[in-house]
């Protein structure tokens, strides 16, 4: 009686394919260090179901839009009246930014499963920060009403300064927890790589603040740091998500040089 055949395994899916297809342009490989730590932390994703991650995403963003809406109250009837908006405006970043963080460690510690790698950590950030800037200019508008065309350009650019920022800190939020698995102390587990995640994020806000500010008239710092800031901003983004950005495959993880080993062949069978 003849053996059976025994088909040899598929080959591998080579990483590469996972950055086929959306925008993503060349790879990049400027925090290779930084993202190989990263990759050490990363575990598979262990969701119930597959809509599981949308509902987690989407009650980030509808927390955030009341945040987003309170923070302007605050600066605006707050510091804004009694300080002046030179100070106002240093202390929107400053206020925006310590909200942001602490809110989003509160958010990921109870909904724990929804940063299992950096990309969850990042699109937990921009979703939140997506809502606290809707929030946030909804008020706004409400307040002083529509003034064009400085209105419509801070509409278009919503989706890109304050989700950016917080996608750092996401990711900053995703290596917190995992190291906090791993170390006994919150101090610890929050040194190092997390800090430097969050001073991204505060970096980032705190440009656009200081450009307005030494701008005459205001609107054209904000332009001149959207034009400036957020190219920049984006591709340090780009590179420590792994080099690229594809809007396909975004939550999809890429292998990273000495951390994540090849796959190997099946063994064959037994004779």
């Amino acid at each position: 009686m003849s053996e059976p055949f025994y088909p040899p395994p598929p080959p591998p899916t080579p990483a590469s394919d996972v950055s086929k297809g959306g925008l993503h342009g060349p790879k990049t490989n400027f925090f290779l260090g930084i993202r190989r730590a990263l990759t050490a932390l990363e575990t598979s994703p262990d969701f119930k179901t597959q809509a599981e991650p949308k509902r987690l995403f989407l009650v980030a963003f509808l927390l955030s839009l009341p945040l987003g809406a309170a923070l302007l109250g605050v600066v605006v009837y707050g510091i804004a009246v009694t300080a002046g908006s030179d100070t106002a405006t240093i202390l929107n970043g400053f206020l925006t930014c310590l909200l942001f963080e602490s809110v989003l460690i509160l958010l990921a510690v109870l909904l724990w499963r929804l940063a299992p790698n950096r990309r969850y950590g990042a699109a937990l950030g921009l979703l939140f920060g997506l809502g606290f800037a809707v929030g946030y200019e909804i008020l706004f508008v409400s307040i002083y009403g529509i003034r064009l065309p400085w209105s419509v350009l801070k509409l278009l650019t919503i989706p890109f300064i304050q989700p950016v920022a917080a996608a750092f800190e996401g990711i900053g939020v995703f290596v917190l927890l995992a190291r906090r698995r791993q170390l006994s102390s919150f101090t610890q587990a929050l040194l190092g790589l997390p800090l430097l995640f969050f001073f991204f994020g505060f970096i980032h806000r705190m440009s656009y603040a200081l450009i307005s500010l030494n701008a005459v008239p205001a609107e054209a710092g904000y332009i001149i740091g959207y034009l400036i800031l957020f190219p920049i901003f984006a591709i340090i983004l780009r590179d420590l998500l792994g080099g690229h950005f594809n809007f396909q495959h975004f939550l999809d993880p890429l292998p990273e040089p000495d951390i994540t080993p090849e796959m190997q062949p099946a063994p064959p069978p037994p004779p």
